[in-house]
């Protein structure tokens, strides 16, 4: 069992090579087929303003695009190439303007999405809730890398935020390729309850069953939200990837009071599979 279709979303070019160097390293190790996905959006153009967008404005934002994707398309090629991985360049010319609506299109049909984090203040031209809407609405397992620091390799030292709700055990299943590979496996259970499915216990046999022998760890906080204590937990594990459930509770809830999965998805510090 693996993942043999992997679609890496390289819109963010400062970042390609990074996302990058984490989806061929797993394309090589399971032998996938690595689609490189790069969207080139059309113009929105607004009622009010259609009179001011000229051809010029419209071939200067094309031109943009394309001279980005020849960068990315070059570095995607040249990785490829030299792990001798079964590739395939995708440039898609999007119909409207949201490059994420291309992005779930194609990622609905892999086994694993890989893209990297939105910068707020960064300049990809990439909406800032791409990951949201792939987790939300490809799914498919996506694996979030995040939007600074370098990740030599991911799966040694994995931590799974658990909680026994729908979305953690997919993420769990989703990411058993990983999880048998790992050197170490840590169930984070934070303000668990005495039911053995949510303190973990459950989760822990049957991932014996497929050979991956992981530890429980138990963590009671009142001060410091679920997020928060997931980074501590991880920095202090010296995880290099965090499996966990994204948006047991609605987007909107946790826009407007806060959530695990959204502390997560803005301050993460290492690469996150997560599942819907």
């Amino acid at each position: 069992m693996g993942y043999k279709t992997i679609v890496v979303s390289l819109n963010d070019v400062e970042r390609a090579s990074v996302v990058l160097g984490i989806a061929t390293k797993l394309a090589a190790r399971y032998a996938a087929h690595l689609v490189g996905l790069y969207v080139i959006p059309a113009v929105q153009v607004y009622p009010a303003i259609a009179m001011q967008i000229t051809p010029e404005i419209m071939d200067t934002q094309r031109q943009y695009y394309e001279e980005r994707a020849e960068q990315v398309k070059q570095l995607f090629e040249t990785a490829t190439k030299a792990q001798g991985l079964s590739a395939e360049w995708r440039q898609v010319e999007a119909e409207g303007s949201i490059i994420a609506d291309v992005v779930i299109a194609h990622g609905r049909n892999a086994d694993l999405v890989v893209a990297g984090q939105v910068d707020p203040d960064g300049e990809s031209m990439v909406e800032i809730d791409l990951c949201e809407r792939l987790l939300l609405e490809t799914g498919r397992p996506v694996l979030v890398i995040p939007s600074a620091g370098t990740f030599p390799d991911i799966g040694t030292e994995v931590t799974i935020a658990w909680n026994n709700k729908r979305e953690a055990s997919r993420a769990v299943f989703d990411a058993l390729p990983l999880l048998k590979q790992a050197k170490r496996t840590i169930i984070l259970c934070v303000n668990p309850e005495e039911d053995e499915g949510i303190a973990g216990t459950e989760i822990a046999a049957s991932l014996a069953r497929h050979g991956v022998n992981a530890e429980i760890h138990r963590s009671v906080v009142k001060d410091v939200s679920v997020g928060d204590e997931i980074l501590s937990r991880i920095s202090d594990f010296g995880s290099d990837l965090v499996v966990m459930g994204g948006y047991g509770k609605s987007r909107m809830r946790e826009f407007m009071f806060g959530g695990a999965t959204r502390d997560i998805l803005h301050h993460m510090t290492v690469p996150v599979l997560l599942s819907h």
